[in-house]
């Protein structure tokens, strides 16, 4: 368990293990977690992969499960679904068993069915109020049913253990869809330097770099491929081609007329989400505002987590 006294404690921290790898970490910055506990962020030697302290603080952390500051849930559904349907077509074209892990209200699981993707919806930690009588219990469920695909979208950052859930998920379905916005290029010195860090939120506690989820695909023998940004696939299934990239001719001749023409390449989902961007973004530093007074007004006895701003 961390320390929970303040001051900066870098000094008196040893570098710790990498909760990916096991190899040595380095020390980075600390930031103050939920408003009151001084927390110190370590980097992994050998994948820059960043990881808090032991988090003692997530049962507080996880009070309300998803709350305040996160305005952009029903944007990340809506965004998830249109990347998924490209995606699975590519590498699952059959379409059979899927599940969405750590689905939360099951908004992605209901909007796939929509579209003739037949989801299922597991969350331990989250109510399932959109995707009812399609709910899985993975304790329950036998080792060997699998799945062609498992998601799990925002999911990664919160976990204390990860290669456990990597290696539950890689056991039990051929590919894995996930998101986690990966560390930018050079690597932040500070939680002021990087939103994702939400060190308001006290839930985000793993940051991945390219080179770890290399590291993970290598140690679990799966193909790895991202988009270089957000979104990555690990599979045992035979790709022809990168699954983030279309690579059809038609396609891609569509593209460039698009471009020539000045029309872009956003769809309809996406361009509606574009113009609304600034309001979401104004909304998220409107919550963001009215936590720091609730814990200016409660002594930062107050917790608040949700996920990610508006645009992530």
């Amino acid at each position: 368990m961390g320390s929970r006294g303040g001051g900066n404690q870098n000094e008196k921290v040893s570098p710790s293990k990498s909760r990916l790898t096991g190899g040595p970490c380095s020390p980075l910055f600390s930031a103050k977690v939920l408003g009151q506990y001084d927390v110190v962020y370590s980097r992994c030697d050998q994948t820059g992969f960043i990881q808090t302290e032991p988090p003692y603080w997530l049962d507080e952390a996880y009070q309300q499960v998803i709350a305040d500051l996160d305005i952009g849930l029903l944007q990340r559904n809506a965004e998830k679904v249109e990347l998924a349907c490209e995606v699975l077509r590519r590498i699952c074209p059959d379409r059979r068993r899927l599940l969405d892990y750590g689905g939360g209200y099951g908004v992605f699981t209901r909007m796939m069915r929509d579209r003739g993707f037949p989801f299922q919806h597991t969350d331990a930690y989250c109510e399932c109020l959109f995707a009812k009588g399609f709910e899985v219990d993975l304790a329950d469920t036998p080792s060997e049913e699998t799945f062609d695909c498992i998601t799990a979208w925002e999911v990664f950052e919160h976990l204390e253990d990860p290669m456990t859930v990597f290696d539950e998920l890689l056991g039990r379905g051929r590919s894995l869809l996930f998101s986690t916005i990966l560390v930018p290029d050079p690597t932040p010195t500070s939680a002021d330097q990087w939103w994702y860090f939400l060190p308001e939120t006290g839930q985000h506690v793993s940051f991945y770099t390219q080179q770890s989820l290399q590291y993970v695909a290598d140690h679990f023998g799966a193909a790895f491929y991202t988009d270089g940004v957000a979104h990555h696939l690990l599979t045992r299934e035979t790709i022809a081609h990168d699954p983030f990239r279309d690579t059809s001719p038609i396609r891609q001749f569509i593209n460039k007329l698009k471009a020539k023409l000045g029309l872009g390449t956003l769809s309809k989902t996406e361009a509606a989400l574009k113009a609304g961007e600034a309001l979401r973004q104004s909304d998220y530093q409107l919550a963001l505002q009215r936590l720091h007074q609730s814990w200016d007004r409660d002594g930062a006895n107050q917790n608040t987590p949700p996920i990610e701003p508006a645009d992530g």
